[in-house]
């Protein structure tokens, strides 16, 4: 595997703006948003990768790990439990008008010096269900072929120890089969999707501790 997300926010803040940018931007109507963040942003916090929204006055962002929710509260900051948005995580955004989400950010996949994108991570501590979005800014298919019938072999699972891909994670109940997102769910076999799409939020639900989804960049 290529470089993983483990590495990737060490790598961000020792560049710091001299990693090469890009801009992230999305039309993010009124009500209820089910989103992710494709670009690693290189001020993750809260109110500044929203800053167009104002958390004192009625726009919401909240997300879950492992049935746990985590929120923002914009008239206490520092005592939040959600105080930074990373990629790889779904986030429930609630828009009390319509705005455009638009932060500056490390280009997809964080590539070195020769345009080699990173393999990414998404860690997962406790059991439950997760929120979750794709870590690029291009689709991700689930299998390596790019069809709606396989067995997931472009989407992997660790548990430290051994490695697995979709379907075998599942058949070892680390994992559900599917995601489930806004329009529908996305799996290795028969789903409405065979992709995750960037900006989109997901639930994913993990049937162990400790595990990790490793997304590879191609």
């Amino acid at each position: 595997m290529k470089k993983t997300l483990v590495f990737v926010i060490a790598l961000v803040l020792a560049m710091g703006m001299m990693a090469s940018a890009a801009t992230y931007t999305a039309d993010l109507p009124e009500g209820w948003n089910f989103i992710s963040v494709p670009l690693v942003p290189f001020d993750s916090a809260v109110e500044s990768v929203f800053n167009g929204f104002d958390f004192m006055f009625g726009d919401q962002i909240q997300t879950m790990l492992g049935n746990v929710g985590q929120a923002y509260d914009g008239w206490d900051p520092e005592n939040s439990d959600l105080k930074n948005i990373f990629i790889g995580q779904g986030y429930y955004f609630y828009a009390i008008e319509g705005g455009t989400l638009s932060y500056e950010g490390v280009a997809d996949g964080v590539p070195d010096s020769q345009g080699t994108m990173a393999d990414m991570w998404i860690s997962f501590p406790a059991k439950g269900w997760q929120m979750v979005g794709t870590p690029f800014n291009h689709d991700v298919y689930v299998n390596s072929d790019q069809s709606d019938m396989g067995d997931g072999d472009n989407i992997f699972f660790t548990d430290g120890s051994s490695l697995k891909n979709w379907s075998e994670a599942n058949d070892a109940g680390w994992v559900s089969s599917e995601a489930q997102g806004s329009e529908g769910t996305v799996g290795y076999f028969f789903n409405d999707s065979c992709k995750f799409e960037p900006g989109k939020g997901y639930y994913l639900e993990t049937s162990v501790d400790n595990l990790a989804m490793i997304v590879p960049a191609y």
